[in-house]
């Protein structure tokens, strides 16, 4: 054979390979009643019938790994088994360093990674490591809104794992809990990695091919298909409601938890409830196991008591599970959770935020509960102080459990005060002190009541407002505010974008964080600076910054952070800095932003108001990123902690799912469900995410608007909160999720119901107040009669209706059907009749797909002398394909075209699909920045100049070029002479908006 030919066929033999490899099909889960003794001793007859799985390869070369690894699986319905080979012609050289308690640094020794996901849509998954010494790690991982995915090592996989080593091999065996992965549906995908860390350089290799050299892609996981699956079993949740921390008797203390167990079966159940309190190294410290009935499609509470608990920070162990002397695993839970005592504590009634005072309450008293643990029975003194001493005090006898004082504030002196509580009657004198501050009054002034509305200047105040909002729109009376995440490069900068936002009617949130660097970025507050404390230069930098703003009238508060969690910041940072704002500025609340449940409760002690961003995602086959209720999931979470805003997703995000289906924007009922769903469970205000992405969608053009619109007239009946025990629901069929409250406050009535599911649904609605004997349905032109406070109404899939008790007021918000009809409309708008390269409205993935030059049949292809990706929204696209979407006069600064300021000769170059008569170009530039130019057709020049008309204020000029009907497949633009700013950040400042060709 020649070498030419034996090169030839290695080639091809290497090629074949990676292909199959590559090529990987699902795997089959077998059902076996038997399970194995775990010691990693391979011998049990259970393992003996089942195939081996082999064929690793190397991370990013795809190429076979030297030491190959296999595996086999199955399950006995109650837990995954997995049995690992990993060839080792040394096993004497592994690496088995020896590593603290859950450490995911045991990856650096001969390790195997076991992926396993039981998600369809991919959103979260779970990471198992066994090392060659027996040590195991686990993590949850969840998407983090960003593209990738977070880490949660708190979640314990309750994996039993076993290990040993022969003469030219090592083995693990696991046995994986299925109800601690959520296993409730056959949809499993999984993968292997071995870590072979006895060779140098390290060798890492997958069961499934892996391009990449990070390992958490659950892309690329492969299918897992269990054989006699029992959904049905993983029909129960377990979670933690909370602890609290009691004295006894002398130094006997104990820990009251409160457990929360569902059931999704049609079947009561009695079941075992095991709770275990571990200290931070995994150890046993106390543990207590119930008999607990639950339900069938209901839920029971259980109060454990844990006896002679020490104060601390702990894991605790929730598991459930079935009465049967095998006592399967059905479900279970683990938290971090602190234990400390306090016999006594005050809970202030009013003032109900900050402990201030603010000029603009109504209620200018103090009223405070003491609540008792301890100490019941004796004397109790409750103290206000100020800075020249006592004010006023309260002596009581004997306490109760809960004591309640009242002091008047109205005539108090501006200043620091001192609530103090402190007993008598013993060896020691017990107290407690809460500051309180009275201000002076500030204009434009922002607190909170005690049912999260917010107020500035004492009158209420809807949030609703955009992330980003583009300067160049004018006021609109529903949009009330805006974040600001701009670092500006200097104070004057700042200080015009505050005077525009007065101009707007806007309020403004911002990063607190200025530097004022000249290259807008961030150096002392920079993230990698935020794992401590608060530094001494960060908070001298906010000390001296913070009062040169907070006097601004357009100021509504500071935004922490955004997605803290997805950085592994550090609570305490940002703790420190909430602190110090709060000293710096008492007017203005502190706002933080978390994508997932984790971080919200993780990060709710670090500011006022929470604003979580939920984000469904939307596709092109129907499907959603979550659930569709999952804007009711976030907002129950914010809400039990903080008062709370949301943020919707009002833009088309991300470009295509991990199964490659293109994402959409959400339409017009999309977008009612989430917002309403958030007003539903008592959020108070919206900042929707985000303007610059949004505004090239006919559904978030005019949508988000209409919504505005429609909340802020609805305002009074939307803020209160719902009452829960007034309404209840039924349906038909039964939705589990749907979703429905009602509120009243004075006269005004008003149920809110959102079906978020892709079904119709018929609902009946059971009002146990009293109510009006007629509902108005906001924006339908309907209503609906109540018979006793009872009624049913249909509602389509993905349906919302507002119901209130006012007439006028459903009439006055816009009407849903036309606000539909009008998206309808302008989407088919911007498809032209004629225009041989107009696309109309894109998606996110088309835009990506045409500048990468992938162009399906019938789309164009444009070329330009230049295409800065100057933005967020176009870092990746470029500008170009946003000339043929058939926005005209865009409202933002990315769907418009410049040339680079290097650029001296900018062109557009354009080919069709196909030849075709050309008879007309159409040019749309704004504010008539184009002057002149020529178009080159068919080795023909054709000169144009601007039409001499005056030309308004951020007016979109339309250049017309006759084409002498030439057949032709290219068309060139030269630009000749133009006046544009080339780094504006202003639609009306760039070269073109659109381009047609007839």
């Amino acid at each position: 054979m020649s070498y030419s030919k034996l090169t030839l066929f290695v080639v091809f033999i290497s090629g074949l390979f990676l292909w199959s490899a590559s090529e990987k099909q699902a795997i089959s889960l077998p059902y076996q009643s038997t399970a194995p003794v775990i010691d990693g001793d391979l011998s049990d007859d259970c393992w003996q019938s089942l195939p081996w799985h082999s064929g690793f390869l190397y991370h990013r070369t795809l190429q076979a790994a030297e030491k190959d690894t296999r595996f086999r699986m199955f399950h006995d319905g109650y837990h995954l088994f997995v049995a690992v080979e990993a060839f080792e012609p040394l096993p004497e050289k592994l690496r088995r360093e020896k590593y603290p308690f859950d450490s995911s640094i045991i990856w650096m020794n001969d390790s195997i990674e076991f992926f396993i996901c039981t998600d369809p849509l991919k959103r979260s998954f779970h990471q198992i490591i066994i090392d060659a010494a027996g040590q195991r790690y686990d993590t949850r991982y969840e998407d983090n809104n960003a593209g990738g995915y977070k880490g949660n090592a708190t979640w314990d996989s309750g994996a039993e794992v076993g290990c040993a080593a022969g003469d030219d091999r090592w083995c693990i065996e696991l046995a994986l809990p299925l109800a601690l992965l959520n296993a409730s549906a056959p949809e499993l995908s999984f993968n292997l990695v071995r870590n072979r860390n006895s060779v140098s350089p390290r060798q890492l290799s997958s069961f499934a091919a892996n391009s990449e050299s990070k390992n958490a892609r659950p892309e690329i996981f492969l299918p897992l298909l269990p054989e006699q699956w029992q959904a049905d079993v993983y029909a129960f949740a377990v979670n933690l409601i909370g602890t609290e921390y009691k004295r006894l008797d002398g130094n006997h203390f104990v820990a009251d938890v409160s457990v929360h167990a569902s059931s999704r079966s049609d079947r009561f159940r009695i079941l075992r409830q095991h709770l275990r309190l571990l200290n931070l190294q995994g150890e046993l410290v106390a543990e207590q196991e119930n008999k607990i009935e639950v339900p069938a499609g209901k839920f029971t509470e259980l109060l454990v008591k844990l006896q002679n608990v020490d104060a601390g920070t702990y894991l605790l162990d929730i598991r459930l599970y079935d009465n049967l002397s095998a006592r399967n695993l059905l479900a279970g839970v683990r938290e971090k959770i602190l234990l400390e005592y306090a016999p006594f504590s005050i809970r202030l009634i009013n003032p109900p935020y900050r402990n201030a005072i603010f000029a603009s309450m109504p209620e200018q008293n103090i009223e405070a509960a003491i609540d008792f643990k301890d100490f019941l029975g004796k004397p109790l003194t409750v103290t206000l102080s100020g800075k020249d001493g006592k004010v006023d005090e309260f002596h009581i006898a004997a306490a109760q459990a809960t004591q309640t004082v009242q002091f008047q504030a109205k005539d108090l002196p501006i200043g620091d005060y001192r609530l103090s509580a402190s007993v008598g009657g013993l060896d020691f004198k017990p107290e407690i002190v809460l500051p309180i501050r009275k201000l002076k009054a500030l204009k434009g002034e922002v607190w909170v009541d005690r049912e999260g509305i917010t107020h500035v200047d004492g009158k209420r105040f809807f949030p609703f407002g955009w992330y980003g909002h583009d300067d160049s729109d004018a006021p609109k009376p529903h949009l009330n505010s805006v974040l600001d995440t701009s670092l500006y490069s200097t104070r004057e900068g700042l200080l015009q974008a505050f005077d525009r936002r007065q101009q707007l009617g806007e309020k403004m949130m911002l990063f607190p964080y200025q530097e004022f660097n000249a290259n807008w970025g961030s150096k002392v507050f920079a993230t990698k600076n935020r794992s401590g404390g608060l530094t001494p230069e960060q908070r001298e930098l906010l000390t001296a910054f913070i009062p040169t703003i907070r006097e601004h009238p357009a100021l509504l508060g500071y935004y922490m952070a955004d997605e803290p969690e997805a950085h592994d910041d550090n609570p305490r940072w940002y703790l420190e800095v909430y602190e110090l704002l709060r000293e710096l500025d008492p007017w203005h609340p502190c706002f933080m932003l978390n994508y997932g449940l984790y971080g919200i409760r993780r990060f709710y002690q670090t500011c006022d108001i929470l604003l979580p961003d939920c984000y469904p995602t939307y596709f092109e086959d129907g499907s959603t990123g979550k659930p569709r209720h999952c804007s009711s999931e976030w907002a129950m979470a914010a809400t039990a902690l903080r008062p709370s805003w949301f943020m919707p997703l009002v833009a088309s995000w991300p470009a295509r799912n991990r199964r490659n289906v293109r994402g959409v924007p959400p339409n017009y009922d999309e977008l009612r469900s989430q917002f309403f769903q958030a007003l539903i469970h008592n959020v108070k205000g919206f900042n929707l995410y985000a303007y610059f992405e949004s505004q090239r969608f006919a559904s978030l053009i005019l949508g988000p608007d209409d919504i505005g619109k429609t909340l802020q007239t609805l305002q009074d009946f939307l803020l209160p909160n719902s009452r829960q025990q007034a309404l209840k629901v039924t349906t038909k069929p039964e939705s589990e999720f749907f979703q429905a409250g009602f509120k009243m406050e004075g006269d005004k009535q008003c149920l809110l119901a959102v079906n978020t599911e892709m079904r119709p649904i018929k609902a009946t609605f059971v009002i146990q107040e009293p109510v009006a004997d007629k509902l108005y349905v906001a924006g339908e032109k309907r209503f609906v009669k109540l018979n006793r406070g009872v009624f049913s109404d249909t509602f389509l899939p993905g349906e919302t209706h507002v119901y209130v008790n006012s007439e006028a007021a459903a009439a006055a918000v816009p009407m849903v059907e036309g606000t539909r009809q009008a998206i309808d409309a302008l989407r088919r708008s911007r498809k032209k009749p004629g225009n041989l390269i107009g696309m109309g409205e894109m998606l996110v993935a088309d835009y990506l797909d045409y500048s990468a030059g992938k162009l399906p049949p019938g789309v164009p292809k444009i070329e330009a002398s230049s295409d800065p990706k100057s933005f967020f929204a176009t870092a990746k696209t470029g500008s170009r394909y946003y000339l043929i979407d058939g926005l005209t006069a865009p409202k933002r600064v990315e769907y418009t075209w410049s040339p680079a300021k290097s650029d001296q000769s900018p062109f557009i170059e354009i080919t069709l699909p196909e030849a075709a008569t050309l008879r007309e170009l159409v040019l749309y530039t704004p504010s008539g920045n184009l002057r002149s130019g020529s178009v080159d057709v068919a080795d023909r020049r054709i000169d144009f100049t601007r039409p001499q008309t005056e030309v308004a204020d951020r007016e979109v000029v339309k250049i017309s070029v006759p084409l002498p009907e030439i057949v032709a497949d290219k068309i060139r633009i030269d630009f000749k002479d133009f006046d544009i700013d080339f780094h504006t950040q202003r639609p009306e400042r760039r070269l073109l908006s659109e381009i047609e060709l007839y």
